[in-house]
């Protein structure tokens, strides 16, 4: 059967469903974390580079190095989730498909998000 409305009728009602502004704040709020953390990343990295590996576990378990990496993976996981939900969903037109692949990527990040926090205090711990 073939659709014969006109593109504004198409349109017509299809207004903001009041709903991305959430979304859109969560993505600025979670680039500008991940601004300060990267900086911290980097000069962590910078410190630590030429240190041997017993060397480098010790400095790593310290409270104040290993709270700002957890941070900033958690982080970098719902902000990169975020925006995939985006892209997910601009370019899939299946309903099905599009609601399926954001709970296969939430699910994904839950996942990966435990198992880093979770070695985070193995590392704090037995190591």
């Amino acid at each position: 059967m073939q659709n014969l409305r006109t593109n504004l009728a198409k349109a017509k009602g299809l207004g903001s469903a009041k709903t991305g502004t959430h979304h859109w704040w969560h993505q600025r709020l979670t680039a500008v974390i991940m601004v300060f953390f990267t900086i911290w990343l980097l000069m962590f990295i910078k410190c630590s580079c030429n240190k041997d590996l017993s060397t480098f576990i010790t400095i790593i378990q310290r409270p104040y190095n290993i709270v700002p990496l957890g941070i900033i993976v958690v982080v970098s996981l719902y902000h990169g989730m975020l925006g995939m939900q985006v892209i997910i969903e601009d370019y899939i037109s299946c309903l099905a498909l599009r609601f399926s692949f954001i709970v296969l990527l939430q699910i994904f990040c839950l996942i990966t998000i435990i198992a880093f926090i979770v070695a985070l205090f193995y590392m704090m711990t037995n190591i």
